[in-house]
């Protein structure tokens, strides 16, 4: 799908405790399909417990007449555990490449996202670089996609940046109006300055709003939706924010017009049905840009 008339990522996350809620319309509205999540275990092989609960059969058969890529994500908020110790080594390291290539090969997959939440060192900066430009060479045989997920305050490594295909970015999430469009774009030039090139750079949007007061109070958008008279230029009500349509068309804009690689949703099931639907409206005015 086209972002403005050029080949860009339109990225939405599907989490397992999704599983029941798949929409056989996402396929045809998103470029790239993320199954969160799988993660690191100790001996640096791959947990795939919580993404087996995905009906992976299922999504690569949707998936194959749109063209949809399906990506694994590895990692996340909470299942990060042992990557600093694994990729300490240059010898679990290997392990961990391993396994990963072998999942994607067996899955059918058509590459990985990686989303370290979060070294805390420069010595594990440093590791996590070895291990992208490690994956980046298993990868290329099998042109596969390697991409990686940060919040902008998180510094990459040259060689990080050097071995990815996309780097997504989470502008979300900060205090108060957690995800408001002048933030979203001072968190793109936080990554521009690290040296992460336009054409690499994927843009995180919410599909959900949190509690201005207390941020551990979110909901849905589809929620928000469902509760409360939504027009498109609102951003706030009920003492939420979100982002409403306009705000996104306004993300989405910045990212064509700023020659980003594209956008990315978290996460899918959240969006709303129906006329309120983020993504199809998205779809809707990519297809009257097309024209």
């Amino acid at each position: 799908m086209n972002l403005y008339g050029e080949e860009r990522r339109i990225v939405g996350y599907l989490p397992e405790y999704r599983s029941e809620d798949i929409r056989e319309v996402w396929f045809q509205e998103l470029t790239d399909l993320m199954l969160f999540s799988a993660e690191v275990k100790s001996d640096g092989t791959l947990d795939l417990i919580r993404v087996s609960k995905l009906p992976i059969e299922r999504i690569v058969k949707l998936a194959k007449p749109n063209s949809t890529r399906i990506i694994l994500c590895i990692g996340g908020w909470g299942r990060s555990e042992h990557f600093a110790s694994v990729t300490s080594e240059s010898s679990s390291r290997s392990t961990l490449v391993k396994s990963i290539l072998e999942t994607c090969l067996k899955m059918g997959l058509d590459g990985i996202d990686l989303d370290w939440e979060h070294p805390k060192s420069k010595n594990e900066e440093t590791n996590y670089g070895l291990l992208l430009k490690d994956l980046s060479e298993a990868f290329k045989p099998h042109s596969l996609q390697l991409s990686i997920t940060i919040a902008a305050w998180q510094s990459i490594p040259k060689e990080a940046i050097a071995s990815t295909d996309f780097v997504q970015v989470m502008a979300y999430d900060h205090d108060g109006r957690h995800s408001t469009l002048e933030e979203a774009i001072q968190d793109l030039e936080r990554v521009a300055a690290l040296g992460v090139p336009k054409s690499k750079t994927i843009l995180g949007i919410p599909l959900y709003g949190r509690s201005i007061k207390n941020r551990d109070d979110s909901k849905t958008y589809q929620e928000i939706v469902s509760l409360y008279s939504v027009k498109p230029e609102i951003d706030e009500v009920g003492g939420y924010y979100f982002n409403g349509l306009k705000t996104i068309q306004k993300k989405c804009d910045h990212a064509a017009n700023s020659g980003l690689a594209g956008v990315m949703f978290w996460e899918v099931a959240q969006d709303a049905k129906g006329e309120a639907s983020v993504l199809t409206n998205l779809r809707d005015r990519l297809k009257r840009a097309d024209k």
